[in-house]
């Protein structure tokens, strides 16, 4: 059967799209498509030979001046399919005053859009879902972006295990409580079901000044009198082996700091102090049992950073959270590795004079354990001391005296006689040096006194870390500075985040547009070879999918839908 071909040709203008073909408008369906591309048609001609799609210009009946306006064109074949073909318009060219020709090369998306169908693919970068209920996706993968060398710290926030309560581990070779009755001496307990070879004594102290301490109602000991006593009198010389500060008791320690009241502590027994010490009130003693574990609860781990829209901005290495004890114990905190949305520590510690005190991420990577936090090995310990001075003095009184006298009567002796003989020199040399003999003695004297007195545990700076409240822990929030957020915000706003992914890729999940790139992605559909390659060729270079004629404004809202 013969029948006449006829085909509509439509050009185009104000089209925003190019032969780059980094950019694509995306219609979810061909109505849609349709619709679009005809509210953009700026001249119209029928019934025209077959157009050949692989035929690259159309002679058209006009002047070329009067199509320069033109960027894009639509032509059907209407006898022998209802398809739209569409194409960009490469150069219009002169003919003669009717005549025009107008080159083109076929747009193959827009012509095969209704038959691209994805399969699993790798996806390298996509824009995806960044929060879901108000928390951020977790999105890990390295984007290999520059980030800058300086962080600002949006939060820093101290956590401490009692406030501004801390605690005296005394550590004696000798018991300084009370017996009870019938026990002739005590054996020193085994601590953390560990044998000890010492008796060991807790005192509550506050940083802020003298309080008057109880536990569960019974007037404690004070630390003043105690420390007192064992500075000033012999009977405690030799018996207390180290004082020492303990950031955290793992006695499953509860405390009412208002009104300096212990309410729990395991594993301690209330004694009263031997009063053979010279030692009145109520003393605590370490008893055997197992450690407990503390917990610092700090909130949300994401309280503190900035409302950032872009949620990867929220992780490792943009945003990081640290813990720091103030001594030179140190941990980054990828805040997304932690299971959940507080960040919350595990603490342990121990009674010994050589203390550790551990504080672990709650799940984080999964677990809980010092791979993820920081331990303190620095000891805090006081001064113990023994009068040097007296003990010298009273241990060689007699021969300091004796050594005293015989200078100084061989000094006179030696300068009469000199004298007598007419020896001036000699009696003025003999004094000279009986003189020099008692001062230097008298030197020797005082610089045993000016000796700082034997310390026979020196301590260490405990009383700049605590006088400086660097007691428990500091949380420290770090983030991007603004110059590289802004920059980093607005890439991701642009092309999303690497998920190198084997996936089907996303579409038409912004409110804007979604940019897609692949790597050799698979694409099926019923169109020639040659075209679908150029698809696939435009996906793994990389892709901007539009979802309205707005083609290139970054500054539209592009949320998901």
């Amino acid at each position: 059967m013969n029948f006449q071909p006829e085909t509509v040709v439509r050009l185009l203008s104000n089209v925003p799209l190019s032969l780059n073909e980094t950019n694509q408008l995306w219609f979810d369906s061909v109505t849609a498509q349709t619709s679009y591309f005809s509210g953009k048609v700026a001249r119209t001609f029928n019934e025209f030979t077959y157009q050949r799609k692989e035929r690259n210009y159309i002679a058209v009946p006009i002047n070329a001046e009067l199509l320069y306006n033109c960027n894009y064109l639509m032509f059907q074949n209407s006898n022998y399919a209802k398809k739209w073909f569409y194409a960009y318009i490469t150069d219009i060219q002169y003919v003669n005053p009717n005549t025009a020709w107008v080159f083109y090369q076929i747009d193959p998306f827009q012509t095969w859009l209704e038959q691209i169908h994805f399969k699993q693919s790798f996806v390298e970068r996509e824009h995806t879902t960044r929060y879901e209920n108000g928390v951020p996706v977790i999105n890990t993968i390295e984007e290999g972006l520059n980030y800058g060398n300086e962080y600002k710290i949006v939060s820093d926030t101290s956590y401490k295990n009692y406030g501004d309560t801390v605690f005296i581990l005394v550590t004696a070779k000798d018991y300084l409580h009370k017996l009870p009755q019938g026990l002739v001496r005590p054996f020193p307990e085994d601590i953390g079901n560990v044998p000890q070879g010492f008796f060991n004594y807790i005192f509550p102290i506050s940083l802020t000044g003298y309080r008057s301490w109880q536990y569960k109602g019974t007037n404690l000991l004070s630390w003043a009198e105690f420390y007192n006593k064992l500075n000033t009198e012999k009977s405690y010389i030799g018996k207390v082996v180290s004082l020492t500060l303990l950031d955290f008791v793992p006695l499953n320690v509860r405390m009412d700091n208002l009104n300096a009241n212990i309410t729990n502590m395991n594993n301690v027994t209330l004694y009263n102090a031997r009063d053979d010490l010279g030692l009145t009130g109520s003393i605590l003693y370490v008893k055997g049992g197992t450690f407990s574990t503390g917990e610092l609860n700090c909130g949300n781990k994401y309280a503190g950073f900035p409302t950032y829209t872009e949620s990867k901005l929220l992780m490792y290495p943009y945003s990081y959270t640290k813990v720091t004890d103030m001594q030179g114990n140190e941990f980054d905190i990828k805040n997304e590795y932690i299971t959940g949305q507080d960040l919350n520590f595990s603490v342990r510690g121990s009674i010994a004079p050589q203390v550790k005190t551990a504080y672990e991420v709650v799940n984080y990577k999964g677990k809980t354990n010092l791979l993820g936090g920081i331990i303190n090995n620095n000891v805090s310990s006081m001064a113990i001391i023994d009068d040097y001075t007296a003990a010298y003095l009273q241990g060689n009184q007699n021969t300091l005296m004796t050594g005293a006298a015989v200078n100084a009567v061989s000094s006179v002796v030696g300068t009469v006689g000199n004298l007598a003989l007419g020896n001036v020199a000699g009696a003025v040399g003999s004094g000279v040096g009986g003189i020099t003999e008692i001062l230097q003695l008298n030197a020797k004297m005082k610089d045993i006194d000016n000796h700082p007195s034997n310390l026979r545990n020196q301590g260490n700076n405990y009383n700049f870390d605590f006088a400086n409240r660097y007691t428990g822990i500091r949380v420290i929030k770090y983030t991007l500075t603004d110059e590289y957020r802004d920059t980093l915000t607005d890439y991701f706003k642009m092309f999303g985040y690497k998920v190198n992914r084997v996936k089907i890729p996303n579409l038409h999940t912004r409110q804007s547009w979604n940019y897609v790139k692949t790597v050799d992605c698979t694409i099926v559909g019923n169109m020639p070879q040659d075209d679908l390659n150029s698809i696939k060729q435009m996906f793994n270079k990389g892709i901007t999918l539009w979802h309205n004629t707005d083609v290139g404004n970054y500054r539209l809202p592009n949320n998901e839908i």
